[in-house]
C-alpha cells in the first residue's frame, strides 16, 4: 500500500542518516586517540582546521 511505502522510505532515510552519524563519530574517536598519543609522547602538531590561529602566547 501507499502508506507502507511512505513509512519504508522515511525509515530508510532515517537509517541512512543514523549510519552516517555513527561513521562520523568513529572517525572523531580515532582522531582523538591519535591526538592523545601525540600529546602523551610530546609531539607538537597543529590542529587541522584551527592550527593557524594562536590562542595562547
Amino acid at each position: 500500500s501507499i502508506l507502507s511505502s511512505i513509512i519504508l522510505a522515511i525509515s530508510w532515510r532515517l537509517y541512512f542518516i543514523v549510519s552516517i552519524i555513527g561513521l562520523v563519530s568513529i572517525v572523531i574517536t580515532i582522531l582523538a586517540i591519535i591526538g592523545i598519543i601525540n600529546a602523551a609522547t610530546g609531539k607538537a602538531k597543529e590542529l587541522p582546521l584551527i592550527g593557524k590561529f594562536k590562542f595562547l602566547k
